[in-house]
Order: C-alpha cells, then sequence, then structure tokens
C-alpha cells in the first residue's frame, strides 16, 4: 500500500510531499521519502482554509477562504477559490484554478469517484460543485 502525506514547513515556506510505504504482509511502515516539494509564500499558506488529497491520491485540491480585501494574497490568480496540484509531478504543478469574486472557501472535497470533479461549501452557506475531468 502507498500512501502520500502532504506537510507545511514553516519559515522556509515549502510544502512537501512524502511517500509512505506500508508493508501489508508485515504491517511494517517504510521510513518516508521525499517525493516532491513546492515553495510556496507564507502568506498564501495562511489563506488556505481545506486541503484535500483525491482517491487517486495523484492530486491535492487546496482551499482558499482568507482574503485580504476580497484577493487571494500572494496567488497568481488573486480571486481564487481553490485550486487542484498535480502530486505526480516533480514540482507539483498546478493543473487547475477555480476563481470567483465572491466565494471564500470553508471545506472542500474532491468527488469520490476519480474525474467526477469537486464540492466545496462557502463560509456565506453556499454549496457549489464543479465537474470537471482533471
Amino acid at each position: 500500500m502507498n500512501l502520500f502525506l502532504a506537510t507545511t514547513t514553516n519559515p522556509d515556506s515549502f510544502t512537501c510531499l512524502y511517500h509512505l510505504k506500508f508493508d501489508s504482509t508485515t504491517g511494517e511502515i517504510l521510513p518516508p521519502t521525499l517525493q516532491s516539494c513546492k515553495r510556496l509564500p507564507s502568506h498564501l499558506l495562511q489563506a488556505i482554509t481545506s486541503a484535500r488529497i483525491s482517491s487517486s491520491c495523484r492530486y491535492i485540491m487546496l482551499g482558499f477562504g482568507v482574503r485580504r480585501d476580497g484577493i487571494v494574497v500572494g496567488h497568481s490568480e488573486p480571486k481564487a477559490v481553490c485550486e487542484i496540484v498535480n502530486l505526480m509531478s516533480d514540482d507539483l504543478e498546478s493543473v487547475c484554478v477555480v476563481a470567483d469574486e465572491e466565494d471564500e472557501v470553508n471545506i472542500a472535497q474532491f468527488h469520490p469517484t476519480p474525474g467526477m470533479g469537486v464540492v466545496y461549501g462557502t463560509k456565506r452557506g453556499k454549496v457549489r460543485i464543479i465537474t470537471r475531468s482533471f
């Protein structure tokens, strides 16, 4: 069994992905190995209110719920609501950024079936469903 663990280390402002291997025959968890890292500005890290790994463990979705004067500080898309990042790429490349003028994410989740989209709840009590193959 393979697991992936995404962590953030401060003050260096890196988001790192570790590959964990679990031997189901012995029950032993092998030492984690660093798979990839991506530098994120510390103020962007403070804007993340939700992080979810897809059921395929190929993507992570970052939900942004902290804005300053209506924008996500430090993001290339100032009106970002959530961003899908490819965990299998060496540099954790961004696959998709969902932008919205009003929404701030409270919690976000992938659909349990890969490729069926995402759903997120806003701080204003709305539920948004986004369907698209990532």
